[in-house]
């Protein structure tokens, strides 16, 4: 570390553990600021304006009995990249050790910053009987918020890391410190009195929270938007200017890295960044939208500075891979009305609540676009349980959810930036469609059964009712749902009569002719339950999922029959197939099936249920 020595003006290095005990310069950076290489190669560096505050600095430094001063104006060598890269991953802990650190406010003038009178007069109000406090100089809290230290981005770090801060005005008169004005520093920062004063460790703030307050703070250069950041989050990561906006995204992947809060997901859009153009001419809506999770710039946490964790429910992982963030965590869902029609979607309990009135909890809505991947819906919003969250097995059955969460990805790519600078507001509603859902099949829900088991479970989507195609590099055209019906036949007096029935469905490819059966559980138990046990061996192969349904019997039907004990009645049920289309679910046509279960007459009942031909191999 180059310090500054007080006394002789020249700079002393010193390394490892044996750091004298230091003041530290907070301001903003101005004309004529001297650098390291002025120092060394300039013999007029003290005619610059910047000189004038480092002499300052070390004058009062020297005074209070400090040997040494740091300025960052001159102290790093910015020509080495070396010591660049560690001094800006160093820089919150040397504002954290400093002894003093002195913040220069360069545009507060001295009438409008007479030092705050920090004692109060106590009045007594006779009407509702509280003690007043009559703060004597109003002048100060109004400019004090104006400075431009309070917009920059350094600076953020330069407040809150330090144990000791004076403020200066222009004339360096010293008109309080961090304690004293830590009421009126709030006020401006939106940072809470407990961590400014160091009460409370920022390893208990959530990160949503502490990217709030960068939201309005600017940098020069666009990289240092995420570089003056890496003290408040205790990370490190090398610099690579010209990166530009990817900074932002390395940091919150860092982030990510190093702890489980997952109120780094909890960013919203600005109220003013408007949906794209010609979205007015386009059926769609903010619900149609989608992007990765991943914020593009702290502004998106404005709205953040509210949130804290709620510590409930467990986190197994939370890592970043190739594939984006991999979570095991159980999601939730929510109501919808889409299209005039019922449904629901998928939520992320980010496990954070508002502590406003009333607190509420967090959650963000997803869009399953591929095996076990998700985007973000809607990034102008978040899911609030207004009347609770429903859980995952809301459609399905519990046994579907297994007592260990299953392990998701949540995307990271495209940005939305990314988006509406490539797109138009029609490609970005359809752009998971377009990029993930190249081959599905709908298998929907009917209203009397509800789905008992999938497979492959991670490949369906119960929003759009979907199986999807491609796993990685895999292709994936086969799979299995069991239903569980509940109907009440005639004469029965309205109680309803549970069967499972199993349907097959395989070879959903373009081009290929669908192949589909139907079957009475109770017709093949120890078949069914056998092939269900040995389908995670086979993978996700069509071939050998078809040789498996061939090698135990399973016949190509469209129609399956249940009989009820002590009844004449049947229930028929069967499926039907056909091609369509809808932009919102996948790219291109696809199948989709529906479900139907008829009441018949024994005497009614189809006597032929073999009637959709053999299992074709290729």
């Amino acid at each position: 570390m180059r310090l500054i020595n007080t006394t002789t003006r020249s700079f002393e290095e010193f390394i490892g553990q044996n750091i004298p005990k230091y003041a530290i310069l907070s301001h903003t950076w101005e004309e004529e600021e001297v650098s390291f290489a002025d120092v060394v190669s300039n013999p007029r560096f003290r005619k610059k304006k910047g000189w004038a505050k480092i002499a300052k600095t070390c004058e009062i430094a020297a005074l209070e009995g400090h040997r040494y001063a740091w300025v960052d104006t001159c102290c790093i060598d910015k020509s080495s990249s070396a010591e660049l890269t560690e001094a800006i991953n160093s820089m919150y802990t040397w504002y954290r050790n400093a002894e003093v650190c002195y913040v220069f406010l360069s545009d507060l003038t001295a009438s409008a910053s007479a030092p705050r009178d920090t004692t109060t007069d106590r009045a007594r109000d006779k009407t509702k009987g509280k003690s007043k406090e009559i703060a004597k100089n109003k002048t100060l809290d109004k400019s004090l918020g104006r400075c431009r230290w309070f917009s920059r981005g350094w600076t953020l770090q330069e407040l809150i890391a330090p144990f000791h801060v004076v403020l200066y005005n222009q004339d360096w008169t010293c008109i309080g410190t961090k304690n004293d004005l830590s009421h009126l520093l709030h006020k401006i920062t939106r940072i809470s009195i407990a961590v400014l004063t160091h009460q409370v460790p920022l390893s208990e703030i959530s990160v949503a929270q502490k990217m709030s307050w960068a939201a309005f703070r600017e940098t020069t250069r666009i990289e240092d938007t995420a570089y003056c950041l890496l003290g408040i989050f205790d990370v490190n990561m090398p610099l690579l200017y010209g990166e530009g906006k990817k900074a932002f995204r390395r940091l919150q992947e860092e982030i990510i890295k190093s702890t489980l809060d997952l109120s780094i997901l909890a960013w919203k859009l600005p109220s003013q960044t408007a949906l794209p153009l010609g979205l007015k001419d386009v059926p769609l809506s903010e619900d149609d939208m989608v992007c990765g999770l991943l914020a593009d710039s702290p502004e998106w946490f404005a709205e953040c500075v509210t949130i804290r964790t709620a510590r409930r429910g467990e986190i197994r992982e939370f890592s970043l891979t190739h594939t984006g963030i991999k979570i095991q965590s159980l999601l939730r869902y929510e109501e919808l009305v889409v299209d005039k029609k019922n449904t629901y979607g998928y939520v992320l309990d980010l496990r954070c609540m508002t502590t406003g009135e009333p607190a509420t909890y967090v959650g963000i809505r997803l869009k399953k676009c591929g095996f076990d991947q998700f985007l973000r819906v809607n990034p102008w919003k978040y899911s609030v349980p207004k009347r609770g969250w429903f859980s995952e097995a809301y459609r399905t059955s519990a046994s579907l959810v297994s007592s260990v969460a299953p392990v998701r990805y949540l995307l990271t790519e495209p940005s939305w930036t990314d988006l509406t600078t490539r797109h138009d507001a029609r490609s970005i509603a359809t752009f998971a469609m377009e990029t993930f859902r190249l081959c599905v099949v709908r298998v929907k829900y009917p209203d009397w059964a509800k789905f008992w088991d999938i497979w492959p479970a991670g490949g369906f989507d119960l929003q759009d009712e979907v199986f999807f195609s491609s796993y990685g590099d895999h292709e994936v055209t086969a799979a299995i749902v069991r239903l569980r019906g509940h109907v009440a036949p005639p004469g029965h007096r309205g109680h309803k009569k549970r069967f499972d029935i199993v349907f097959f469905v395989a070879d959903w490819r373009p081009g290929r002719e669908i192949q589909c059966s139907i079957v009475n559980f109770e017709s093949h138990p120890d078949e069914l339950t056998t092939i269900r046990s040995e389908l995670p061996a086979i993978g996700y192969n069509s071939h050998e999922f078809k040789n498996l349904l061939r090698f135990y019997g399973i016949p190509k039907t469209s129609k399956a029959l249940v009989r009820f004990p002590d009844s004449s009645i049947l229930a028929v049920v069967s499926f039907t197939k056909k091609a369509v289309t809808d932009p919102k679910v996948c790219k291109g046509e696809f199948w989709s099936i529906e479900f139907h279960c008829d009441m018949v007459s024994e005497g009614d009942a189809p006597r032929v249920l073999v009637d959709e031909g053999e299992w074709r191999m290729r």
